[in-house]
């Protein structure tokens, strides 16, 4: 499948599950290739700037399983800071896709967004599972390591900076989720199923 069409034949079907980071870069690579969009959310609160930025793609608040049937590609780009990937797809609603459609599934690295995604590598990046080719690559952003570095030391400096002050804040305290040993953020304790300890 071209996802942006030929003349004569209609663009792809691009299904995203997510409206954070990961789901506004995957519409607008989508969008900008010409694939047919719609993006999934749990709440609207970043639709009004990429209905703005991305006027042809469709917006919905809640379930996809409907869209699920006819999208040609699924990208899964569902993250909950601290908890593991919520199961938004069913191994059902993978038996009623096209055989030969595809998932990128972006949230494998806690745990992935589908019910059939595991861990591949580089190596061997796919599998196919109920006719539905997976693609769930931990750590994607470190197939382009300059660009995933560059960001990364941008994301991490300011509290690295703070460190090295001794100015440990609320911001910082929100990002320990293990300390001697002992896990100190409460959903990752109950995702996987260990003794949540205070800080």
């Amino acid at each position: 499948m071209l996802l942006p069409g030929v003349e004569g034949v209609a663009p792809g079907k691009v299904v995203i599950l997510g409206a954070g980071n990961v789901g506004s870069n995957a519409l607008a690579v989508a969008h900008g290739i010409g694939a047919r969009v719609s993006v999934f959310a749990k709440t609207g609160k970043r639709f009004p700037a990429l209905k703005e930025r991305f006027p042809n793609a469709e917006f919905a608040i809640g379930e996809a399983s409907k869209s699920l049937i006819n999208a040609d590609l699924v990208i899964g780009g569902v993250l909950t800071p601290g908890q593991m990937s919520p199961k938004l797809v069913s191994r059902e609603m993978l038996r009623e896709m096209r055989r030969g459609s595809a998932i990128v599934d972006v949230g494998i690295d806690q745990g992935g967004i589908a019910e059939t995604s595991r861990p591949t590598s580089h190596s061997e990046p796919t599998y196919i599972e109920e006719g539905v080719v997976h693609y769930c690559v931990p750590n994607m952003p470190a197939a382009c390591a300059r660009t995933a570095s560059l960001a990364l030391e941008r994301a991490v400096l300011p509290f690295v900076s703070m460190l090295l002050k001794n100015q440990f804040n609320a911001d910082l305290a929100s990002g320990i989720q293990v300390k001697a040993g002992k896990v100190t953020h409460e959903h990752l304790a109950g995702d996987t199923g260990r003794a949540y300890s205070r800080l």
